[in-house]
């Protein structure tokens, strides 16, 4: 693993590939602005239990740093706001990581993958349901609840629940940009619901497909049928030699370099 650029007393110290000591950052007072390389390596069946605190995740807050090919396995995340399975709050980039599990905010921006990215990067990363769920109060999504950055080429499989603005992928798009992206969950929720995106502000949806029509579905996206999900001409002018690939006919599109 490769890191760097430690800072405010918050640090991570790898001792050996499958065991990792390490101070989670999760409240407002530090921020990582450094570099995490997971280098493909995963964390198992981290715990965080704090309902009323804020910043909550492996990461809590992310300014203008990296994480780069990390996975955090079979989470059990609780907090309040800015809750999410691999980082709270980001500012920074989040490339060819992923998260599985559950995670449960108290009230507002709560994501499988990210709380909320302000104005950061997401790419080539993912969050599934296959182990938990979503569940938060506002602004709750599969991968990010509060979106006003950029998210491309990510997907998230897990249910996701809520009241107001709730969706697959991304609960409130807020000016942020989606692009070649897919959500497959349940969602489940009362005001401003969406199977993708469950309320969009001024932002930019291309290219990005659900299937699941929860009750009074926004429409933002495309939505085509579970068997079309399934096929690769759904999907179009995504790179399928380069960086998806597909089970035709059997399952959804996956990540080359970021496997399931």
């Amino acid at each position: 693993m490769r890191l760097s650029q430690f800072n405010k007393g918050f640090y991570f110290r790898s001792i050996q590939p499958d065991l990792l000591f390490f101070r989670i950052i999760s409240s407002g007072i530090g921020c990582f602005t450094g570099v995490f390389d997971g280098n493909g390596y995963s964390i198992s069946n981290l715990t965080v239990d704090r309902p009323s605190e804020d910043y909550i995740g492996l990461f809590g807050y992310v300014d203008n740093g990296e994480i780069l090919n990390t996975s955090v396995i079979n989470v059990d995340i609780m907090g309040n706001n800015y809750v999410g399975g691999l980082v709270g709050y980001n500012r920074g980039t989040i490339q060819t990581s992923y998260s599985t599990g559950s995670v449960t905010g108290g009230n507002s921006n709560v994501g499988g993958l990210v709380g909320a990215n302000n104005g950061g990067t997401i790419q080539t990363s993912y969050s599934t349901g296959s182990v938990g769920s979503v569940d938060g109060e506002d602004w709750v999504g599969g991968l990010v609840g509060y979106n006003r950055g950029t998210i491309q080429t990510s997907y998230s499989t897990g249910s996701v629940s809520g009241n107001i603005k709730v969706g697959g992928l991304v609960g409130y798009n807020n000016g942020g940009t989606i692009q070649t992206s897919y959500s497959s969950g349940s969602v489940s929720g009362n005001i401003k619901v969406g199977g993708l995106v469950g309320y969009n502000n001024g932002g930019t949806i291309q290219t990005s497909y659900y299937y699941q029509l929860p009750y009074n579905d926004s429409g933002l996206g495309t939505w085509v049928i579970e068997s079309e999900m399934k096929k690769r001409t759904t999907y179009s002018g995504w790179d399928f030699d380069n960086v998806w690939e597909i089970d035709e006919g059997n399952g959804f599109p996956t990540l080359i370099n970021n496997p399931e």
